[in-house]
Parts: C-alpha cells; sequence; structure tokens
C-alpha cells in the first residue's frame, strides 16, 4: 500500500485531506441534483418508467397481494401493462416498494435511490483512491461523479449504476480481503456482490474482473471467497433461464455480433467520459507504469479495463449503460498523471504552483470539454388528470413508444386502482417471432370493420390516446387505427404537448358508443416465455366492490 504522497510542500499536502474531498462530493452531488431538477427520470424509454411502475407494484404487493402473489401479479398486469417483476432482479424493486409504503407515488423516491447509490459509488472510489494511490487521488471520486455517464445514470431510473455501485464496493472488500482482512471482509463482498446480483443480471460480468483482482495475488485466498459467489450467480441465472427460458437468450455471446464489438466499445466509451478524460486515463497508466511507486495499481487498473472491455466483444448488448465499471477505473487512471507530476517534486515556484493546480484543473477540465445534455420526456402527467377527471372509472388504449411512462403517471394519480391502460402495440398486433432484441408481428385486424370488432369486443375503452409521429415509425396496424379514429363513433377531444424526441404530442379521443363489458385477452410474454396464461379480470382495490 503507497504512503503518503511525497509533495511539493504543504499546499500539495493540503489536496489529500480528506475534508475538502468530502465537499467535493457534496458539490457534485449538488450539481447532479440541479442537472436533474425538474426532470422526472423516466426518459429512458421504456426501461425507466418501468422500473419505477414496478416500485409501486411491489407496494400494492406488500399491502394487498401477498395472499396470492401470482394471481395479484398477472390481474395488476391487466389494468398496468408494464410492470417487470420477472425481468429483473428484485433488490431495487423492493427498495422502491418499501419506500412507497410511506411516500407518495411519484418519481422523487425513485431518483433519490439512485443518486444514492451513485454516492456510494463515489465513496467506495475515494476510499480505494486514498488507500490504493495516495491521498491525493481520492479526488478521482468527484471526477467520477462530473463524468457525462455518471451524470446521465444518476439522474434517470436504471437499474445500472445501483448494480455498479454494490458490485464496486463488493470488489473493494474483496480486495481488503486479498491483503489479508478478516472474516467481516469477505462477508462484506459476499453480501455486497449478492446484492448486485439481486440488482441487475449484467452484476456477472463483475464475477470475471473480481478473479482479475486476485491474478497473482494470493488468488487461492479469495478463490475461497469467490465461489460461494460463483455459485450463487449460477444458480440466479439458472433459475431465471427456468422461469423466463426467452429472456437471458438475448445477452448470451453472440459470434455474429463480433465484428461490430470494437467501434462500439470505443463508441460507449466517448459517451460514457468523453476524449479529454480518456486520453488523461491512458497519459496517467502510461506514467505511472514507468514509475515505480504506482507501476502494481496503473497495472492493475489496465488489467481490470481490460477485461472490463473483453467481456463486452461476444455481447449483444453493447449499451454504454453495461461498461459502467470503467466510470471508477477510468477516474482513477486519470488522476495518476498529476499525482506522478507532484511526485516529482518540480523546481522554482511556478512549477510548484502547477504541479500543485494540476490536480483540481484536471478535474475541470475533462468535466468542461464534455458535452452535457440531459434528455427530457414530459407531458404525461396533464394527460393523466385529464382522464381521471374527465372518466374516473374507464380504460384507456394507448398508442405509442412512451405506454409504460403513461402507465406509471395513470396508476400514480389513481390509488384506489380505478383506471385502466391497454398498451396498442401488444392489442393491436400479434407476435408472431422473437429475434434477439426483437419482435416480429402483424396485425390482429385486416380491415377497419375487423379493428372495430376488436375494439368492441377486447378493449372496452372509452379513450384511445395516440402519439402523433412521423408515419415512418408506424406500424401498419396504427395506420390502420389513424383511418379508424377519423370517423364515427370517435372523436378527438384534446391534443397534449409532449417534451420528447419522438413524439410532439398525444392525441386523446373519445368513443361515442356504448361501452360494453370486455373479454380479457390472454396474457403473453413472448420476450420471456411461449406460453399463453389464462385471461384475468385487471386487479381491483379491497375497497372497492
Amino acid at each position: 500500500m503507497p504512503g503518503p504522497l511525497a509533495s511539493p510542500g504543504a499546499a500539495a499536502a493540503g489536496l489529500g485531506a480528506l475534508r475538502g474531498q468530502l465537499l467535493g462530493l457534496l458539490a457534485a452531488v449538488a450539481l447532479l441534483l440541479g442537472l436533474g431538477w425538474g426532470n422526472d427520470g423516466l426518459w429512458f424509454e421504456p426501461d425507466s418508467a418501468r422500473h419505477a411502475l414496478s416500485g409501486l407494484y411491489v407496494a400494492d404487493l406488500l399491502r394487498e397481494g401477498l395472499d396470492d402473489p401470482w394471481g395479484f401479479t398477472l390481474a395488476y398486469f391487466q389494468r398496468y401493462p408494464a410492470i417487470t417483476p420477472g425481468a429483473y432482479p428484485p433488490l431495487f424493486y423492493l427498495l422502491e416498494g418499501l419506500g412507497f409504503l410511506v411516500l407518495p407515488a411519484g418519481t422523487a423516491w425513485p431518483r433519490a435511490l439512485v443518486l444514492g447509490f451513485a454516492l456510494l459509488l463515489a465513496a467506495y472510489t475515494l476510499a480505494w483512491a486514498r488507500r490504493w494511490i495516495a491521498p491525493q487521488a481520492g479526488w478521482a471520486a468527484v471526477l467520477l461523479l462530473l463524468l457525462q455517464g455518471t451524470q446521465i445514470q444518476a439522474t434517470v431510473v436504471l437499474l445500472n449504476l445501483p448494480a455498479l455501485a454494490l458490485g464496486w464496493a463488493a470488489l473493494y472488500h474483496l480486495r481488503r480481503r486479498q491483503e489479508g482482512g478478516g472474516r467481516g471482509q469477505a462477508l462484506a463482498f459476499l453480501g455486497l456482490a449478492t446484492a448486485s446480483l439481486m440488482t441487475h443480471y449484467a452484476a456477472v460480468l463483475l464475477l470475471p474482473v473480481a478473479l482479475a483482482l486476485g491474478l497473482g495475488e494470493r488468488l487461492s485466498r479469495i478463490g475461497r471467497v469467490l465461489l460461494p459467489a460463483l455459485l450463487l450467480a449460477g444458480l440466479l441465472l439458472l433459475g431465471v433461464h427456468f422461469l423466463l427460458p426467452g429472456w437471458l437468450p438475448r445477452f448470451l455471446p453472440s459470434a455474429a455480433s463480433l465484428g461490430q464489438a470494437p467501434p462500439q466499445i470505443v463508441e460507449g466509451l466517448l459517451q460514457l467520459v468523453g476524449l479529454p478524460l480518456l486520453l488523461a486515463a491512458l497519459l496517467g497508466l502510461l506514467l505511472a507504469a514507468r514509475d515505480p511507486r504506482w507501476r502494481a495499481e496503473a497495472r492493475r487498473l489496465a488489467l481490470l479495463l481490460a477485461v472490463t472491455l473483453a467481456l463486452m466483444l461476444p455481447l449483444p448488448a453493447r449499451d454504454p449503460r453495461y461498461m459502467l465499471l470503467v466510470l471508477p477505473l477510468l477516474s482513477l487512471a486519470a488522476v495518476l498523471a498529476p499525482l506522478v507530476w507532484i511526485q516529482r517534486r518540480p523546481r522554482g515556484p511556478l512549477a510548484r504552483g502547477l504541479a500543485i493546480a494540476s490536480l483540481p484543473a484536471a478535474l475541470l477540465l475533462t468535466q468542461g470539454l464534455q458535452p452535457f445534455n440531459l434528455i427530457r420526456v414530459d407531458g404525461f402527467q396533464p394527460l393523466a388528470a385529464h382522464l381521471a377527471e374527465a372518466g374516473p372509472d374507464d380504460t384507456v388504449l394507448y398508442v405509442g413508444g412512451y405506454r409504460a411512462n403513461m402507465a406509471f403517471y395513470l396508476r400514480a394519480g389513481d390509488p384506489g386502482w380505478q383506471r385502466r391502460l391497454i398498451a396498442g402495440e401488444h392489442f393491436l398486433n400479434r407476435t408472431t417471432a422473437v429475434r434477439g432484441f426483437h419482435r416480429e408481428t402483424e396485425p390482429v385486424a385486416e380491415d377497419a370493420e375487423d379493428l372495430l370488432d376488436h375494439l368492441r369486443r377486447h378493449c372496452g375503452c372509452r379513450w384511445i390516446a395516440v402519439e402523433v409521429r412521423d408515419e415512418t415509425w408506424m406500424s401498419p396496424a396504427e395506420r390502420l387505427l389513424q383511418a379508424l379514429l377519423r370517423a364515427p363513433p370517435f372523436e378527438r377531444v384534446a391534443r397534449f404537448p409532449l417534451d420528447s424526441p419522438i413524439a410532439p404530442r398525444v392525441d386523446l379521443y373519445r368513443n361515442t358508443e356504448a361501452i360494453t363489458p370486455a373479454e380479457p385477452l390472454p396474457l403473453r410474454f413472448p420476450f420471456f416465455t411461449q406460453r399463453s396464461f389464462p385471461p384475468v379480470p385487471p386487479i381491483r382495490h379491497r375497497d372497492r366492490p
């Protein structure tokens, strides 16, 4: 473990003060709060709204559904068809649900949870840097929170950053155990690794990284700690494959996608950290590799980076969300270059001043050269409020990509489970095949008359909300519905503007016919299983007849 940095004076030593770094972390968190202010964090369509809605589902399940969880879940899905309780592990949803038991339904609690995990990630980066690099390297934790990838992930309701924070904390305790720490370090690793795996399946990628961490350094010692985690991961994946056989194969290695891997990985790195930080990290690794003080740490960081990126090569899903482990690794590597300069004790007042200022300057430079524009999706609250007033017990057919956002706000304003949403994508189409992440479909109706009959028999909806988009984005079934809505018995009653990158507004139509009870359709989940579940009525609150 490196000792205190041999600095050119007390000012450089002051850079290693823990109090200053903690204040820097608080300032960075305040910046994240400011960036996300007024943004509901549900812009990542459709995952973020699904994660938030699934938290409300868990709260409702804990209140009223524990006597029949399976039946409750199917009936709940019939009313709010955007929950994903089986698609992801349950830990984050459980934390959301416990909070929603006492907090109002909304996005504030899920966003606060994600931000808390971002702070946990930064705290363990601070501990890693101060323990194994130098006290001055603790500023890497501040840099981490300033990176574009962290800013985006910390201000949107997704599971990737929480899983990373828990996994990174597990790696820290694994390394402490590797140094000869007691049983507490091993238990902390196992507990945090389990929590990470129970937050997102992608956390299984941290286990090869953990093995790389122990290469050549008491591998037999940490092997005894890693074995239970590997067994747990295997059992978890086998269980998921048994329950949802169509889910995991989409994420398995694909030889066909190897040719696209290198450019996609580079693009992902640039989106996460930007070119200035990436170059600073590479420079830091090169300089530290030539310095006896940090040579071992530079090699370790380079190895962990190489393993992380190598794991991306065969995967069909190379979204930057699955590469988040590079954020703390590159942050640590980036502070090595200024530290090497400070360590060399530059002569003269100007040189010493530049050396001392190099570390905070690096933070500002890498952040200032990164373009940042947080995506915003807004406009569903007024539509949900209008439906609550005009049809408090009605069903709405929602057609468009933001159906999960609409389902969340419909449920958030409906504690009595009175209103219902039907997803247009599934109601208007039948699945013919599933290929990877894409679903091939065909319309359920051949013409307008067939579609009107389908609506009368199976929808029972007074309202139809349609996102206005370019026709190139519309399916044949959507075009058929648009033509049907231009004539009676439908009338357009309102337009609701959206602040979104794909749809400028939602048009709301009213069905003027008498609404008859609908026949529920069988429940199908083509991405997870080929099974079809018998139709069930939508969930009804116990306090309602």
